[in-house]
């Protein structure tokens, strides 16, 4: 599969025709979000995702897969950028930030990427990735994390924030049977799936029937390297629809 991921980079490269492409020149723009040489490394085999390959995740998960769905439903889940987690988690403030974010108030449920960055001067000092998922529904916020409770402290404190800029307090659950990274490096992409799959099981329900939505991860396995693949294959797919339509 490492030799698939390495195929996928290369083609990459030789579709835009350029191996000698900076990291920081501008593969692709996808609708909100520019993909830069340096976004596409990182989806490598063993390499760290930045805010911005989150981003590109997130982008995708909400133009192909929430925008598919009624503005009943997709109104109601929030794909919280790392950006905006970033600055509601720093903000001194929280209800300053009515108009910045979007209106959390209305929606049922939102998900936040977790960095564990805790220097505002560098956007690239963090080192894990987890994730807080909000349900508004009945005001908890769930806490999945790849490796065991290495970003608890820092998803309490953005529960924390938000909480103030709500205006009421959560009930934290830990969900103890997240899948669990193999290495230093996955937490971004597992971030990535995991919102993926519980994204997918929000879409699926039947909200005039369904009465309990399960957001466990009881006995879900999760391949880190086939998530990069996806996501690798997905840029060439675009960069190629891009190329076919100039």
């Amino acid at each position: 599969k490492v030799k698939i991921l390495n195929s996928l980079h290369k083609q990459i490269l030789h579709s835009i025709s350029d191996y000698k492409i900076k990291d920081d020149e501008k593969i692709l723009q996808f609708f909100d979000i520019s993909i830069y040489k340096e976004d596409l490394d990182n989806l490598k085999d063993d390499e760290w995702l930045n805010d911005n390959n989150i981003s590109f995740i997130y982008e995708y998960l909400e133009r192909y897969q929430l925008n598919n769905f009624d503005k009943l439903i997709s109104n109601s889940i929030i794909l919280l950028r790392p950006s905006m987690v970033y600055l509601l988690a720093n903000h001194p403030s929280p209800k300053e930030l009515k108009g910045v974010l979007p209106s959390l108030e209305t929606s049922k449920f939102i998900f936040l990427p977790v960095n564990d960055n805790d220097d505002v001067e560098d956007a690239c000092a963090g080192s894990h990735w987890s994730l807080v998922v909000i349900s508004l529904l009945d005001k908890t916020a769930l806490i999945y994390d790849t490796l065991e409770r290495a970003n608890e402290s820092e998803a309490k404190h953005v529960i924390s924030q938000l909480a103030k800029y709500l205006g009421f307090n959560f009930q934290i659950r830990i969900i103890e049977k997240t899948p669990q990274q193999i290495n230093g490096s996955d937490c971004g992409i597992m971030v990535g799936q995991i919102t993926g799959f519980l994204l997918s099981r929000l879409l699926n329900l039947k909200y005039l029937e369904d009465h309990f939505i399960d957001m466990d991860l009881n006995n879900v396995e999760i391949s880190a390297i086939d998530g990069r693949i996806f996501i690798m294959g997905t840029l060439l797919n675009l960069i190629k629809h891009k190329q076919a339509q100039e």
